[in-house]
Formats: C-alpha cells, structure tokens, sequence
C-alpha cells in the first residue's frame, strides 16, 4: 500500500456520496457551472461514477498537509481543534451531511465554538476570491454541526498561510438550502437540475463595510478628527523645524515659551516653559 492509499475517504465512504449532499458539493451546487453541476448530479444518481482524484497533486497535497494545518492553526491561535473525520447530519434533513476537517474549541471554556475547514491551495488570486470559493462548504458544515461559526485555515503555495472567519449568514443559509433542495429534488425524479445564478456569497468576519453616516457618535468625532488633522500636520512641521534651529553644540534652547533639551543619548525633548 502507498502513501496516496492511506489519504482521503475511504472506499466506503466514496461509494456512500451518492446518498448524500457533502460539503463539496454544495460548493459544486452553488457555483452555477451548469457542467459540474449536470456531472454531480450524474454522480448521485448512479449513473457516473466519482471523479478519480487519485492523481491530483492539488487534492492529494491538501489531504497530506490537513494535519499540519491544524496544528498551524493552534500554534498561531491558541485555539484547539478536535473531531477530525467526524460525520455531522443535519438535524432535520438527512441528506445533508458533512465530514469534518475538525471542530475548533476554545482552551479557557473547553466550549465548541466553531467548524474548522483546511484548504491547500496555490498563490494565485486574490484572497476575497479564495474566501468566496469556500462559504457554500463552510454554510453547509455549519448548518450539519449546529455551528453558526466557521474557520478556513489555508495554506497558500509553501510560504503563506491565511485564515478566515465566518458568521453564519441567515439569507446565503436559506439560499444554499433551498439550491439543495431543488438539485435533490431532481436527483430523485431524474429531471436535470437547470443551475441558477449563484446569490453572492457573505464577507468573512472584520472585512464587511459599514455607512456610518447615521451615526451621531461617529459625526462628533470625525468632525473633531478633520478639525485637528491640519493643526497636528502643522504642529509635526513646526517640530522638525525647530529641530532643525538647534546648534549641534547646544545642550539646552529656551525662547518663547518653549524647552527644547538634549538628553544623555542626544535626542531633543520638547517640553513647555513653566512645566
């Protein structure tokens, strides 16, 4: 047996996609490729087999390093990853499924707190779009594991590592269950699926923009904010220049009501007379 043997699912569990939407599919629902989405479908109902991944480096590479990227992600977090391999069900829905990379748990509470999700990809495009490739998975584990939170831990190329934060989204949720819904419903009667123009997908958490113009709060101080912005570009100005009228020899400069010493290591400190 080779290494590539011992990576990936199992026969078994290959053999069992077709009675079930996995996280990956949804990603292939939700793309409104109307070739991948006819080949799926093809796939659950029996009459093509599973696509043979056996030689993808990309694939292949990913299942290798999945280990390594969690214990990446604890390292740089703090946070633990427990569950690997873990199959969730939905709780009402019982074609939903979901093999989990892990479940992320928070060390001072011991509470699982999100759905982990391990991608190795190339260093290609930019990382909006990588995010995007992945929130249908990342919904469709959420909504199996009973989790509103979710994290991507990928490695980009060998050099760089990035990670996302996801919040449940209610509306991209109820979008993807309904997708499911229909791409299921024909996969029963054996009416092709006619893809749809995919909803766009929610922004990982602390990149979402936000108007503020309602807000009082925010008007009182950006008001005072570009009221002060020239005085303090004024004031570094004043500063360097004065800077620059110390003698080289001078210990000490006084005038006008302002200190300018020189301290032990030569640097200048500025300080108001009288204080």
């Amino acid at each position: 047996m080779s290494l590539l043997d011992t990576l990936g699912l199992s026969p078994k569990a290959v053999a069992e996609r077709h009675a079930w939407i996995g996280g990956s599919d949804a990603n292939t629902i939700m793309s409104g490729d109307e070739a991948r989405i006819l080949s799926l479908w093809r796939q659950k109902r029996g009459e093509e087999g599973p696509d043979d991944l056996s030689a993808s480096l990309a694939v292949q590479m990913g299942s290798y390093t999945e280990p390594l990227n969690r214990a990446w992600y604890e390292l740089q977090t703090g946070n633990l990853v427990h569950g690997h391999g873990k199959v969730a069900v939905h709780a009402t829905i019982p074609y939903m499924r979901a093999t989990l990379d892990g479940v992320v748990f928070d060390p001072l509470t011991d509470a699982a707190v999100a759905v982990f999700e391990a991608k190795h990809t190339g260093t290609y495009g930019p990382d909006a779009d990588l995010f995007a490739r992945y929130v249908p998975q990342l919904t469709h584990n959420c909504l199996c594991a009973g989790h509103d939170q979710a994290v991507l831990s990928v490695f980009r190329g060998n050099a760089d590592w990035v990670m996302f934060e996801y919040a449940l989204d209610a509306d991209y949720a109820a979008a993807l269950l309904e997708a499911e819904e229909r791409f299921w419903a024909c996969v029963r009667s054996g009416e092709p699926p006619v893809p749809l123009p995919p909803p766009p997908p929610p922004k990982p958490k602390g990149v979402r923009e936000y108007d503020m113009t309602g807000s009082n709060a925010w008007a009182a101080q950006a008001g005072e904010y570009l009221d002060t912005l020239l005085a303090a570009e004024r004031h570094a100005a004043a500063k360097a220049e004065i800077k620059r009228l110390v003698p080289d020899d001078a210990s000490l400069c006084t005038g006008h009501g302002l200190t300018v010493k020189r301290d032990k290591r030569g640097a200048l400190r500025f300080a108001v007379e009288g204080e």
